[in-house]
């Protein structure tokens, strides 16, 4: 059974740590398969993203808080250099939140959380298999 894992904002750094090369059960299994992320929050960066060992894609916006664009920029080179596919996509003009809590009469925010949630969906029917 495959089993893939979703976190956001608070969310995102437990779920990222559960693709860490020393996550998994003592006989070898892998605790998740493939992670997504939209807009996390408290991510140490290099440190959680040097160990990442499973499919991992992150969605985030050009104006988040918790991740600015000098920290998605060191997180896409950390990434570019683990042994795993993992991915940033960036939403422009999207803030924190934006996945999930959007404002739903804003129509560009409406279609980011939508477009962010066909990723998610995308990255783990590329990932998951089973």
């Amino acid at each position: 059974m495959a089993v893939c894992g979703a976190g956001f904002c608070w969310g995102g750094r437990p779920v990222v740590t559960l693709t860490h090369v020393d996550k998994g059960t003592e006989d070898g299994k892998w605790l998740v398969d493939a992670v997504f992320t939209g807009h996390p929050a408290m991510l140490a960066i290099p440190a959680d993203l040097e160990k990442v060992a499973r499919p991992l894609a992150i969605a985030i916006g050009d104006r988040d808080v918790w991740m600015p664009m000098a920290q998605v920029d060191m997180a896409k080179k950390v990434l570019s250099a683990v042994d795993v596919a993992a991915e940033v996509a960036v939403y422009p003009g999207a803030g924190h939140g934006f996945c999930v809590r959007g404002d739903p009469q804003n129509s560009n925010q409406v279609q980011q959380a939508q477009e962010a949630e066909d990723y998610a969906i995308s990255w783990f029917q590329k990932h998951i298999r089973g």
